[in-house]
């Protein structure tokens, strides 16, 4: 090994020189440059996997399932002031979740959005109850509890999540899922016709929460039986309330020359037997409703015409489901008489 040659002592002062006023050249070099910052200090997150705990925001996201458009979130600003203020009173339901496309992601939101976007905009911590256990059926149920009863939600985004639902295979059946969700068949129904609503119709109403399950199922009816046209046009009309539930689609029809005899005047057979063909209907005036009553005295059914010629037949709780003769005859006269 060859060792390094020492240096005299005049050539060590010179090296040392130099060495000096390099780095005085060096600083005023680095004076010139920004000032490099260290890197934040991140505090630590706890990210509990089951309880209750607070997390941030941006680790959560909506259920897939989620049922509630951006349209209808009312109040966020007011919720925010809250949550800064009073804190977070009621915690949202999550569970843990795993995406590698989205690694900063921890929790999707089964009941609690709302509360979760508040606290977005508030720049707060969000309090969530964490529940691995829980699977898609049970994360359904526990979402339409938490959203049932709000007004802000409306009928079409209930229609849209029990089609969700359906299509992802949580329930076998629309029948299966009336039981376990505890509503009528006939309510379920009505509800996912109403969200099968020709997607430009919607797009024209401008606030959905305004056309109740019974308005929007009606106009799928008439989009179907072919009054699209009609409905684009006059879907505003509905909205406003000027076009009501009884007259879609008949409007539609007197318009096209359809049902045009229908809009004569309202007959009833207040007494005697229902098959009694002696008895001619009496005429009424027009928007009063005709009662129609069997032999028994028992009502069949009530018939009322409106304003602007739509005929609204109302059969009372359970007679539907016991179509007697009585019943039968009664209405098939009464149409025919409409017909003829």
């Amino acid at each position: 090994m060859v060792k390094p040659k020492r240096l005299s002592g005049v050539a060590q002062l010179v090296v040392a020189q130099a060495q000096l006023e390099e780095s005085r050249d060096s600083v005023g070099v680095a004076e010139l440059r920004p000032p490099v910052m260290a890197p934040p200090v991140v505090a630590s997150t706890v990210f509990p996997r089951r309880g209750l705990g607070s997390v941030p925001p941006e680790a959560c996201r909506p259920w897939a399932l989620a049922d509630r458009p951006d349209s209808e979130f009312e109040h966020l600003d007011a919720l925010a002031d809250s949550l800064q203020k009073d804190g977070q009173l009621q915690p949202a339901v999550v569970r843990p979740v795993q995406d590698p496309a989205e690694p900063q992601i921890r929790y999707e939101i089964i009941a609690g959005q709302a509360r979760w976007r508040a606290a977005k905009r508030a720049g707060v911590p969000f309090k969530v109850l964490v529940n691995p256990e829980m699977d898609d059926e049970a994360a359904f149920r526990a979402m339409v509890g938490e959203n049932e009863f709000r007004k802000e939600l409306s009928d079409f985004s209930r229609g849209k999540r029990y089609a969700a639902a359906l299509e992802r295979g949580l329930y076998r059946s629309k029948g299966e899922m009336a039981a376990k969700l505890r509503i009528s068949p006939a309510s379920l129904s009505r509800l996912l016709g109403f969200a099968e609503l020709d997607s430009e119709v919607v797009s024209r109403i401008k606030d959905l929460r305004n056309i109740p399950v019974s308005v929007g199922y009606a106009l799928s009816l008439a989009v179907q039986k072919g009054f699209r046209a009609q409905v684009l046009r006059d879907v505003g009309r509905v909205e406003a309330g000027e076009i009501p539930r009884d007259s879609i689609p008949a409007v539609w029809e007197s318009e096209a020359g359809q049902g045009a005899s229908l809009a004569g005047a309202i007959f009833t057979r207040e007494n005697g037997s229902c098959d009694d063909e002696s008895e001619p209907p009496r005429p009424m005036s027009k928007g009063a409703p005709s009662v129609h009553k069997g032999a028994d005295g028992r009502l069949l059914f009530t018939a009322k015409e409106g304003s602007t010629g739509a005929l609204t037949i109302r059969i009372p709780a359970g007679r539907s489901a016991k179509a007697t003769d009585a019943f039968l005859i009664e209405l098939e006269a009464f149409i025919g008489s409409r017909l003829g």
